[in-house]
């Protein structure tokens, strides 16, 4: 089962299972890479993650504050092909 305690110990070859390692990066390639994109913010202010699903009722990071947005002309579905 997915829960908050799995993604807080799981790295992306735990989470992924078999991966090719080439395509993983390191905990510092990903510091390196968050650290490059906040820069580029125009003006440093607070960042907003947009979240659904098991991000709103399980996230992995307490959230300084919440708020409810809606996206028009947009819809999400739950779609499922069983071929047998």
């Amino acid at each position: 089962m997915l829960t908050r305690e799995f993604l807080l110990k799981a790295d992306c070859k735990t989470s992924f299972g078999d991966i090719e390692e080439t395509l993983l990066w390191s905990c510092e390639q990903r510091a390196a890479s968050l650290a490059a994109t906040l820069a580029c913010r125009p003006d440093h202010s607070p960042v907003w993650i947009f979240g659904y699903g098991s991000l709103m009722w399980n996230p992995i990071f307490e959230a300084d504050e919440v708020a409810s947005g809606a996206l028009e002309g947009w819809h999400r579905a739950f779609c499922l092909r069983l071929i047998a």
